[in-house]
This record gives structure tokens, C-alpha cells and sequence, in this order.
């Protein structure tokens, strides 16, 4: 009987202390996170763990990315959105990410590494109008444009930015796009017309092209080389 008994405790002591590893184990979890706004400088305590996840809620009218400043030693950054990495880096005492553009309302998680104990971030955010509408990624999503305004978007990597135009009247029409960036490099596919277009380029004609009314194209979009681009398109 004394030996059920002290079974018993010991059953019960263990239960107790799964209990208590698994809530410091949720409390550190929890401690580690900190929700960020953009446009709003943070000072962050690393800690023992020496990271800290860094969560954004992305607002889908524009495109955004931040600076890193760590104090006393270097570290890495990666940028994780819908289970997938669309950044890894190696941070100095300074650094500047790429730009990136989500869906609004997705969770973006920037995990940062690093041996200091703090560091400080600001998470810059651009509103721009005319902007893509993610998630652009195939034709059926693809981003309405009319004729004689410009459009941006970031070609980010391993993914097509597709932009559809359905022509108002019978005609002919001319697609001309730039990248804004001049050691980047962008492909370009208009009516099976493969184009590439880089930041030295300039504002570059693709393709003329004939067109029904109510005749729709497509415009698919992706980055070649370099970071993550802003680039503009407009059709005449």
C-alpha cells in the first residue's frame, strides 16, 4: 500500500514539473516576440536566447522594409511570410533590407539572431497608389491596369507579378515599363514577347501590339538579378 502511495506521488510530482517546464517554455516563447508598426523606431532586448521575432501585419497598399541597428556585435535577419522565407542575411552594426510587398493583412515574422543584447529597428513603410495587388502571383489574380497610368510593383524573388489590361476600343497599344533600380534586372512577357529590362535602362518600350475591344493581355512580371526592385509599367 505505502508503495502505491509513493507510486502515486511520483506520478504526480512528475505531472507537476511537465507542467511547469512546458508553461516556462510558453512564457519564453511569448517573451521573444514583439508585435512592431511601420514608420516607428524600437529599441529591443535580445535576450538569453539571443533572438527575437519581430512580427508585422502587412497592409497591402504599398511596399515597406527596415533598418537594423545592432549595438554591440553583428547578427542575421530573415524575413518569413505564409510559411516561406523570402529573406536570409548576414547583418553588420547597420543594415537595410530589400523591399517586400504582401497581401494585406498577412503576418510577416523577422527573426532576428544576433550576439548583442539589443538592438533597434524602424520598419519603413511606402503608400504608393496604383500599386499591385497581391496575390498577383497568377493570371487569375492578376492586377487590373487601364490605359495612360502608371503602375508599380516589387519583383520579389521566385515569384511572376501578373497585370492584365482589357483594350476599350479597337487599336493598337504599346507596353513600356522600368526598373527602378539600377543593378537589377527584370524579365518581362507581353503577347509572348520576352523583353528584359534593367535600372539603366530607363523607361523601355516593349511591344506594339494590335488589340479588339474588349480584347484582354497579360503582363507578367518577375525579377532576373539584383534585390528586390520597385519597377513601373504603363500602356499607351
Amino acid at each position: 500500500m505505502k508503495d502505491l502511495k509513493r507510486n502515486g506521488s511520483n506520478i504526480l510530482l512528475c505531472v507537476l514539473m511537465s507542467v511547469c517546464i512546458i508553461a516556462i517554455m510558453k512564457t519564453t516563447t511569448m517573451a521573444s516576440q514583439k508585435k512592431i508598426v511601420a514608420n516607428k523606431d524600437y529599441s529591443v532586448s535580445v535576450g538569453s536566447e539571443k533572438t527575437v521575432d519581430l512580427i508585422y501585419t502587412a497592409k497591402g497598399n504599398g511596399y515597406f522594409y527596415f533598418n537594423i541597428k545592432i549595438h554591440d556585435s553583428d547578427g542575421r535577419a530573415e524575413v518569413k511570410a505564409n510559411y516561406k522565407t523570402y529573406g536570409d542575411y548576414y547583418i553588420g552594426r547597420k543594415f537595410k533590407s530589400d523591399r517586400y510587398c504582401f497581401k494585406k493583412g498577412t503576418r510577416v515574422k523577422i527573426k532576428i539572431h544576433s550576439g548583442g543584447s539589443k538592438l533597434s529597428i524602424r520598419l519603413v513603410e511606402k503608400k504608393m497608389s496604383n500599386f499591385e495587388k497581391e496575390k498577383n502571383d497568377t493570371v487569375k489574380n492578376a492586377t487590373k491596369i487601364n490605359r495612360n497610368k502608371i503602375y508599380s510593383g516589387i519583383a520579389m524573388y521566385d515569384e511572376n507579378d501578373w497585370w492584365t489590361f482589357t483594350a476599350p476600343k479597337t487599336g493598337k497599344y504599346s507596353l513600356y515599363v522600368v526598373c527602378c533600380q539600377d543593378d537589377a534586372e527584370i524579365e518581362v512577357d507581353w503577347y509572348n514577347n520576352y523583353c528584359f529590362s534593367r535600372g539603366s535602362d530607363g523607361w523601355k518600350k516593349i511591344d506594339r501590339v494590335m488589340l479588339s475591344k474588349g480584347e484582354k493581355i497579360s503582363v507578367r512580371i518577375c525579377r532576373v538579378c539584383g534585390d528586390y526592385p520597385l519597377y513601373k509599367l504603363k500602356i499607351r
